[in-house]
């Protein structure tokens, strides 16, 4: 099945799949609220996970292929982390062995955002969408 969700992903854009798991109004195949601590699986990627708890939100992510998309969006004022499994396979500027990141700085969460790409070296590129004033905080 794991193969079948890379495979997906990869030719999502470019070809209309007759059974058209994917909402054509959105690059999200599903948005997801989420108000506690989520481990995730390959059958998760291509999903947006929006925090709407009211307390802090660990997302850990699944062992990296390539292919694999996941984007997460803080909705509220909660530290909102991302934990890379197996550790050290997250790329973020000046760390290619990272092990979390995070949305933590006091008052400044609202509105974070994180795209994760799966590479064929089973690591994964974090790439932060963040206004000015945030602070991603990364742990290695």
């Amino acid at each position: 099945k794991t193969n079948e969700y890379v495979a997906r992903n990869l030719l999502r854009g470019n070809f209309m799949l007759d059974d058209a798991i994917h909402n054509v109004t959105s690059r999200y195949r599903k948005v997801i609220l989420v108000t506690a601590d989520k481990t995730l699986t390959a059958a998760d990627s291509g999903c947006l996970f929006v925090t709407n708890g009211s307390g802090a939100i660990n997302f850990t992510l699944p062992a990296m292929l390539e292919g694999l998309e996941f984007t997460f969006y803080n909705a509220v004022d909660q530290n909102m982390t991302l934990t890379a499994s197996p550790s050290d396979t997250f790329v973020i500027i000046n760390d290619n062995a990272a092990d979390s990141v995070a949305l933590s700085t006091s008052s400044y969460k609202i509105g974070g955002a994180f795209d994760v790409i799966g590479l064929a070296s089973g690591k994964a590129l974090v790439l932060p969408r963040v206004w000015a004033s945030q602070t991603v905080t990364t742990a290695t």
